[in-house]
């Protein structure tokens, strides 16, 4: 799998035009809004004949079977779909719901890792499929479960890890890790950019204008 290099802007609006435009300057796709998601839903489109990386949709909600009936009907748009899902619903581990869309084929972004435990359940799961997965571990993370989960993911060549770095001293300690990205506040990003280190990408809220930056190791 290619290292993750860049990630995407946070898209609140549907517009084929728009979509191909701005994927333009996302080498690592698009993430969508929860009303995107439910627009692009209904528009059915292939994305693939639009933007040609990878997008992001996000799907929530507290029942497990209609949370499966989203991801599926979202790969109808395009292979290069990748649904966000959350760990935990309703204060059980997802592990059905994951097993299920990766052994049908869904890439699947889990968000809220908390801990190496759950870590290790994703990645035992996914160690049967050769399905795409990108496990965002959550800010609360301790460090040493940080070190395992890493160490643990670089066993499948199929699995991604995306950790915050808080401090700059988060951030170097994960680029010693090899974590396949990070995320930083602009400051910590125009920090880095000031030292010559390698960085990349940005992402942006069209809702909050906040930004947000994923950087390499």
């Amino acid at each position: 799998m290619q290292t993750l290099t860049h990630t995407g802007l946070f898209i609140n609006g549907v517009n084929r035009g728009n979509l191909s435009r701005l994927a333009v300057r996302s080498q690592d796709g698009l993430i969508l809004s929860d009303a995107t998601v439910a627009a692009l839903e209904a528009g059915t489109w292939h994305l693939s004949a639009t933007v040609t990386n990878r997008v992001l949709t996000p799907i929530n909600g507290d029942d497990v079977g209609k949370l499966q009936q989203r991801a599926e009907q979202l790969t109808l748009c395009g292979d290069n779909v990748w649904v966000q899902v959350p760990v935990m619903t309703a204060g059980q581990f997802n592990r059905g719901l994951i097993q299920q869309l990766l052994s049908e084929g869904v890439p699947l972004a889990v968000n809220g890792v908390a801990s190496k435990q759950q870590a290790y359940q994703l990645l035992m799961i996914a160690r049967d499929y050769p399905t795409p997965l990108l496990i965002n571990l959550c800010p609360a993370i301790a460090h040493y479960d940080l070190v395992v989960s890493v160490a643990l993911a670089h066993l499948l060549p199929q699995v991604q890890v995306v950790s915050p770095a808080p401090t700059m001293a988060d951030f170097w300690a994960g680029s010693d890790l090899q974590l396949d990205g990070m995320i930083l506040s602009p400051r910590q990003f125009a920090a880095l950019q000031f030292l010559a280190a390698s960085a990349s990408g940005q992402t942006c809220s069209l809702r909050t204008r906040q930004q947000y930056e994923l950087v390499m190791g």
